[in-house]
């Protein structure tokens, strides 16, 4: 006679839920427009390391969870405390909406934001009209439930054959996941983990910590320079200005751009498949070196050698034509190459 074992479903602590978002939500609205560059690349809660957009929240969160053992023992807890800190960190952009774009304001349409006219009476403590907010409030409401619902079909599209059947490793995910296990799973194995992570965040704290205090404090010796170095991108830490680092290369090769030694940047690599980072160098080359310096000679990009700043470089690349690769990267187009050739 086969015994029939029992599952204790864990119960969802709403309680825990609502207070935990409305916290977060609260600080994230609150220090989000407090930070200057660099600090949101690297040190703020939200999006960091700039496009590689590693979220440093969660990983505090969950590394906090390790010393409150006893008031939040349940892996469950856990993992929804982490998800809430995950969603309401990706809800925070590191810019308004584009707030980088001068010269769009013509294009854009009235529902983006209230009129710049009644947005002055409200600076000076105008009153509230509801027919200037309405408009913005539906739109962004709308788009967001939009954005949600499109990553929602796609990842019920390839959720099988992605997860089930190749169980591709997603490096953001992977880090938080492992973390999570490490402090739920007590056995030795997982406590030699745990040995290496602590390791890690003690080794990491360490790396951070004189950039973080000259940013903070400009007295504070630069130590790697790069926050007053002439070689080195400022607002984006660890950032190399190529073409000045080597200008006897930037005066013949139109791609020398930047190249970032950020170490959170290099670590995500590690979870990386190595044909999935095979591909992205191939195709780096492709499209960032061969195919512009072919396009140089054609005639475009007139004047690039004479550019000697990488991150302006990169932008003419991404920008004009013939190829404007930030399409490539914004726009969809990337996405689509990897839905279509699967």
């Amino acid at each position: 006679m086969s015994e029939v074992e029992s599952v204790k479903i864990e119960k969802i602590p709403w309680i825990t839920v609502g207070l935990s978002t409305i916290l977060l939500t609260l600080i994230s609205t609150i220090v989000t427009p407090l930070w200057r560059p660099p600090l949101y690349n690297v040190y703020g809660l939200g999006g960091s390391a700039y496009l590689a957009a590693f979220i440093s929240a969660p990983i505090i969160m969950i590394a906090l969870f390790a010393f409150l053992e006893k008031i939040s023992p349940s892996l469950r807890t856990r993992i929804d405390k982490t998800s809430i800190t995950q969603t309401c960190r990706w809800s925070e952009a590191l810019y308004k909406p584009l707030n980088h774009r001068i010269g769009l304001n013509r294009f854009i349409p009235s529902f983006w934001a209230p009129s710049a006219e009644y947005l002055k009476t409200v600076m000076t403590g105008g009153p509230f009209i509801l027919s200037e907010w309405l408009p913005f409030i539906v739109f962004w409401s709308v788009f967001s439930i939009g954005v949600y619902l499109f990553f929602q079909s796609i990842i019920n599209i390839f959720r099988y054959t992605w997860i089930d059947v190749e169980s591709m490793p997603f490096p953001h995910a992977q880090i938080a996941l492992e973390l999570i296990s490490s402090l739920h799973e007590r056995t030795d194995e997982k406590a030699r983990t745990r040995k290496f992570l602590i390791l890690g965040l003690i080794l990491g704290l360490a790396f951070y910590t004189p950039n973080m205090l000259n940013t903070f404090f400009p007295a504070f010796p630069d130590i790697y320079g790069w926050t007053n170095s002439y070689l080195y991108v400022t607002w984006s830490p660890g950032t190399l200005q190529l073409p000045r680092a080597f200008p006897g290369l930037a005066s013949s090769i139109v791609g020398l751009s930047c190249f970032n030694w950020n170490p959170i940047l290099i670590a995500i690599t590690y979870y990386a498949p190595l044909n999935t980072l095979l591909s992205a160098v191939i195709f780096y080359l492709l499209f960032w070196y061969i195919l512009p310096q072919i396009a140089y000679y054609s005639g475009y990009y007139t004047g690039i050698l004479s550019i000697m700043d990488g991150s302006t470089r990169e932008y003419y690349i991404g920008r004009y034509d013939p190829f404007k690769n930030y399409v490539l990267l914004t726009f969809g187009v990337m996405f689509g190459l990897a839905v279509f050739s699967t």
